[in-house]
């Protein structure tokens, strides 16, 4: 294996998208250099599947000539510019990158919208939302990235060198569950895979769209377009899907609401790792006022301080449209109509009045054993274990395991919407940040 940094000068002897149980789809690549040694380096993926990223991959092909720096990350080797970001904390913090870096000296990152919008929302309320969401990507100071808005366009999603987003209104030819999807073009003229072109296409056929709220109880679900515009920009930055914290507006899934067109503390820390300023973004919370509608605080992440969105404490009322606990989402039904906040307990302790054991409607799914209220003179203590919480046995409701992206499709729960990536994803391994007992959001 080369030094690290090191440029390689060789022969693709092989191309291939693999995945597997513990880590996310990627390209492997394995070259032969000059002085015959064989190298073997990744490609991480792009919206968490391989840089085919839908429509357009790197021309590797067996034989071709490549002279590339390689460094070394968590994942393993990665070209150099393509991986930044990349070499972050062991273990794994629950922000994921998707491995991808937009090239500094082009930063801002332009877009364009193309000018039909939303054919249910109409072209101003959709360019509101958009704006709002290139804005809230442009605001994080502990980093030097930002988007900048160049107004309407004819141009749809295709080829052209322009990073557009644009609504299919007429016919969707892609998956009808997809509600949209990230198209990252790669630059091969150096040798080295460098992103040239990231447009988003949203599906406005199979799913209906509202500028103020969502919900997953009407049929077709109506999705909130500040929520999945914010996620989605958040792929073309090189953020990937976040498999913790519900609150992220990287979180693989939609429930409903708006409160994900905000980004998180979470969110901004992976946006930090990416593009660095060396900077904080606050010293104290009176930095973090009046940055949006959320209430905030000054909060270090992974060793950052971050305006990081202030959470509903435990007990706090939660509904499958409205999530702000700082952990998990404990629901009294199938129906995720309603609920409270908990905490999670992997070590099986619990503070008095609560008992630790396996519930079965949660969000996020399966977080593992949660500290669940013991209802008033049932007797049970922080020791018991079997807490009937109201809700059907797991066998009633047939199988609520989480399929591909993360969705849940059942008689009785509604359906929990993948923000887009057309390809299964897998988790890495993450660690669940500290709880805070102070900061907690107030009432409107």
């Amino acid at each position: 294996m080369p030094s690290i940094p090191s440029i390689v000068t060789g022969t693709i002897l092989s191309v291939q998208v693999a995945s597997g149980p513990s880590w996310l789809p990627r390209t492997e690549v394995t070259l032969r250099t000059d002085q015959g040694e064989l190298v073997e380096f990744l490609l991480p993926g792009a919206n968490g599947g391989p840089p085919a990223a839908v429509l357009g991959i790197p021309t590797l092909q067996p034989g071709q000539r490549w002279s590339i720096e390689l460094d070394l990350a968590t994942v393993g080797l990665v070209p150099r510019g393509h991986g930044a970001g990349m070499r972050s904390l062991d273990p794994q913090p629950i922000w994921n990158l998707n491995g991808n870096h937009l090239p500094d000296e082009l930063l801002p990152w332009p877009y364009l919208m193309n000018d039909q919008g939303i054919a249910s929302v109409g072209a101003d309320a959709t360019e509101a939302s958009f704006e709002a969401a290139l804005q809230q990507w442009s605001s994080v100071g502990c980093s030097t990235f930002a988007f900048a808005y160049q107004g309407r366009t004819d141009a749809l999603v295709e080829d052209d060198g322009l990073n557009v987003i644009a609504w299919e209104n007429d016919s969707w030819e892609w998956h009808a569950d997809a509600a949209a999807m990230s198209v990252v073009r790669f630059d091969m003229s150096s040798g080295e895979p460098t992103i040239r072109e990231t447009d988003i296409l949203f599906n406005g056929v199979n799913w209906d769209w509202d500028a103020t709220t969502g919900t997953t109880a009407a049929t077709p679900p109506v999705l909130h377009v500040g929520s999945v515009l914010a996620h989605e920009l958040g792929h073309s930055t090189g953020m990937d899907h976040e498999y913790e914290q519900v609150t992220s507006s990287m979180y693989l899934a939609y429930f409903g609401g708006s409160w994900m067109e905000t980004l998180s503390g979470d969110d901004m820390r992976g946006l930090c790792e990416n593009y660095p300023s060396g900077a904080d973004s606050c010293a104290q919370d009176l930095d973090c006022q009046g940055l949006d509608a959320s209430e905030r605080w000054c909060h270090e992440l992974d060793g950052v301080k971050v305006c990081d969105e202030v959470r509903d404490p435990v007990g706090a009322e939660c509904f499958i449209d409205d999530i702000n606990c700082e952990e998990v989402c404990l629901f009294t039904s199938a129906f995720y109509s309603q609920g409270s906040c908990v905490v999670a307990c992997p070590d099986g302790n619990c503070e008095p009045g609560f008992v630790c054991q396996d519930a079965d409607y949660t969000l996020p799914l399966q977080p593992g054993p949660v500290c669940v209220p013991v209802p008033p003179d049932t007797g049970l203590d922080s020791g018991d274990t079997a807490l009937d919480t109201g809700a059907p046995a797991p066998d009633d409701t047939g199988d609520d395991e989480p399929e591909g992206c993360g969705c849940v499709a059942s008689a009785t729960a509604p359906a929990l919407l993948p923000l887009l990536s057309l390809l299964a994803l897998t988790s890495w391994r993450r660690r669940r940040p500290a709880l805070s007992s102070v900061h907690t959001r107030r009432s409107p």
